[in-house]
């Protein structure tokens, strides 16, 4: 079992980029479906908590059908995210760590902004304390940051860039490999005992 929860960054700057992003995840959820893993998915769609409207939207259910993913994730919240730089992706990834899955499931986490997160009230430090404690598998499509990079190799999971500057057809390229990418690394958690941190530790010893 392999609950997946989708921190989106929903804000005026991913605009541009959320349709080609849904239409990525739709093939990340197809991809999963036909692994044979029982996979189940849910997104939190969220924007910078510091602009008056902007929230982190915990409120969509899970769901195990391809159609119904793609449908919730094409109607999730947009959010304006305001005219300064950042957006409240570490308490949006915090969120979805905790949303409640299914006992003995994996739980994967993916991350995805084009922004610089707000540190003001928490730390990257604490997201991946949280994140490890709680053996979440996260996977971070991001500008090049070492706060963001490290949610992805601390816990196992795989990391993209994305910028202003990145060429949509290139990302879109990548992300295609991604649903196999989380697949071929469950197989490995799997393999390890079903535990991301236990799998790292046993990886590193070899």
């Amino acid at each position: 079992m392999v609950d997946v929860a989708i921190a989106f960054d929903t804000t005026g700057s991913m605009s541009s980029k959320i349709d080609g992003l849904v239409a990525c995840a739709a093939a990340m959820v197809r991809t999963l479906d036909g692994t044979g893993l029982d996979w189940r998915l849910t997104a939190v769609p969220f924007g910078d908590l510091l602009v008056f409207g902007d929230t982190i939207d915990e409120s969509l259910p899970w769901c195990a059908d391809v159609a119904v993913a793609e449908a919730s994730l094409r109607s999730m919240r947009r959010n304006s995210g305001g005219g300064n730089d950042g957006e409240s992706s570490f308490e949006a990834v915090l969120a979805a760590a905790r949303k409640v899955g299914r006992q003995g499931a994996l739980r994967v986490v993916l991350l995805v902004t084009d922004e610089p997160p707000l540190t003001a009230a928490v730390r990257a430090e604490q997201v991946l304390a949280e994140l490890r404690g709680r053996d979440v598998l996260c996977s971070v499509i991001s500008p090049d940051r070492d706060d963001f990079r490290s949610f992805a190799e601390m816990t196992g999971g795989t990391w993209l860039l994305i910028g202003s500057g990145v060429d949509m057809r290139s990302l879109v390229e990548a992300w295609g490999h991604l649903g196999g990418a989380i697949a071929t690394r469950v197989r490995a958690v799997v393999e390890f005992g079903g535990s991301p941190q236990r799998a790292l530790e046993l990886e590193a010893g070899r």
